[in-house]
């Protein structure tokens, strides 16, 4: 039984990291839809600000511009993972989506980069080819409801997404700590600073790229550690 159980964890562990390669990658141009070519609709906005307590956290949401993007994720950074010093002074920062849209989805050079998103930027390293500054932006997503909270959750790199709601500078305050974020109305700067933050109304998933493997990653960590506590508790006799 133990001999079996270190077997089957030796496949979970090669399956667990497979998996997380496969459900990183990005579609070919004969996959992407044709309303990623868009180009960023954004208008001003006369909205008025928005109040709303979400985890014990007090927020003050000052809407600019009206603002829909159509893109591909090409990298993320999850705000709610355990190790993020933002998830308990910002929770409602759920995710930040690397996007690209337009000329950038009309040629491979996307695919011959590779992207990452930190905190306050994302960024791209090349093995050949470039990419339009201009259509790629770090969006920063505050939900507006628990709907949009689930679909942004479950959206992820190589998914295609078209999202909608309002750029906004915004405030957090709690006894955990405060946070103050302007968000860039316009997509030509770069670096820290050149984040939008989207206050998100509507979200679409138009493609799903690798949900499958998402989910194959996330089972395979259960088996691991359901394995990890029968290798601990097993009596030795069942070796």
């Amino acid at each position: 039984m133990v001999k079996m159980t270190w077997y089957i964890l030796g496949v979970l562990i090669i399956l667990v990291v497979g998996s997380y390669f496969m459900s990183r990658t990005l579609p070919g141009l004969e996959k992407i839809d044709n309303t990623m070519h868009q180009a960023v609709i954004q208008k001003g906005s006369d909205n008025e600000e928005i109040e709303k307590n979400y985890k014990g956290v007090e927020y003050q949401i000052t809407p600019l511009y009206t603002y829909e993007i159509s893109g591909l994720i090409v990298s993320l950074n999850d705000n709610n993972i355990w190790y993020s010093r933002f998830k308990n002074i910002d929770p409602l920062n759920t995710k930040d989506f690397c996007l690209i849209w337009g000329g950038n989805l009309k040629n491979v050079n996307y695919l011959n980069a590779d992207f990452k998103t930190e905190e306050f930027v994302c960024f791209a390293e090349f093995t050949g080819g470039s990419l339009d500054v201009d259509e790629i932006s770090n969006n920063h997503l505050l939900p507006a409801n628990d709907k949009v909270y689930r679909i942004i959750r479950r959206a992820g790199i190589g998914d295609q997404v078209r999202i909608s709601g309002y750029l906004a500078n915004y405030s957090a305050k709690s006894s955990k700590g405060e946070v103050t974020r302007d968000t860039s109305i316009v997509r030509s700067d770069t670096g820290n600073g050149a984040c939008e933050t989207v206050y998100v109304e509507n979200i679409e998933i138009i493609n799903n790229q690798n949900q499958i493997w998402r989910v194959i990653n996330l089972v395979s960590k259960y088996l691991i550690t359901l394995c990890v506590l029968l290798l601990i508790f097993l009596p030795a006799e069942y070796g």
